[in-house]
């Protein structure tokens, strides 16, 4: 039997948000045939859905502590044992950019010569310490890795300059999704619109974490405009988060603001 193309994908925590979906898609319809994904979380014991789901498909999935300033030394040494043990990769492919350096310097020590960057986003945080902090883990990442992945042009450039960003190596992938699981369906709409009492609403819908990356203010403002012309309106906001309970208070104000 042909061996299996092995790649290890390396994440920041356990897969949710749009990271998440696009490594599951990925997962759901790559040829498992012919290839192996393994994961390495950065992030607490508790597992995730998705580790069954790794599981069923014949993967692997290793949870090493977080990086933090206050346990580097105990992250670095977990790292160094787990690739010690796991070496037979045929590419690394990581999307928590801040720890790339760190894995690639394992990884290549040990003779993985494919050392994947994946930029998912536009910067590499919201709190400006983390974005310090991270400029210089992020820095070498550009100078180390083997082949750059990005989801479009911005985030390229973001991570890799504008140079690379613009040169041949660079690969786009696009966060697909699967159309046929959110394609229309009229009885589905309805069963819905009539389980919330919303059969005479025009509903507007988001669904994404309440992270500051996500801007539900300005939503919310976008939301205000739009209730004084179209007095049936509602916003639906789907999800969960840090800023979930500032959000609920902005939500319950403008209840009260502006008559129903």
């Amino acid at each position: 039997m042909k061996k299996k193309i092995k790649i290890l994908h390396v994440i920041g925590r356990h897969p949710k948000g749009g990271v998440g979906s696009f490594i599951k898609n990925i997962e759901e319809n790559i040829n498992h045939e012919k290839f192996q994904f393994d994961y390495l979380v950065n992030d607490s014991e508790i597992k995730s859905d998705f580790y069954n789901e790794v599981k069923r498909y014949g993967g692997n999935y290793y949870i090493l502590p977080k990086l933090s300033l206050q346990n580097s030394i105990k992250y670095l040494k977990s790292l160094s044992e787990f690739y010690n043990a796991h070496n037979d990769y045929d590419a690394i492919h990581v999307h928590s950019v801040n720890i790339a350096l760190f894995n690639y310097y394992f990884g290549k020590k040990h003779g993985i010569q494919n050392l994947i960057a994946h930029s998912h986003s536009t910067k590499s945080s919201d709190v400006l310490l983390k974005r310090i902090r991270n400029f210089f883990l992020i820095f070498p990442v550009k100078r180390f890795a083997t082949h750059i992945i990005a989801c479009n042009y911005d985030s390229a450039k973001f991570l890799f300059g504008n140079e690379r960003a613009s040169s041949s190596e660079l690969m786009l992938i696009k966060n697909a999704i699967d159309t046929e699981k959110f394609s229309y369906n009229h009885e589905v709409r309805n069963m819905i619109r009539l389980q919330h009492g919303w059969e005479d609403k025009l509903i507007i819908g988001h669904v994404g974490h309440f992270i500051p990356v996500k801007n539900h203010t300005f939503l919310i403002d976008v939301f205000v405009e739009i209730l004084k012309c179209k007095s049936n309106a509602m916003l639906v906001l789907i999800g969960d988060g840090e800023l979930r309970t500032i959000i609920e208070e902005i939500m319950l104000n403008i209840m009260f603001e502006i008559p129903s």
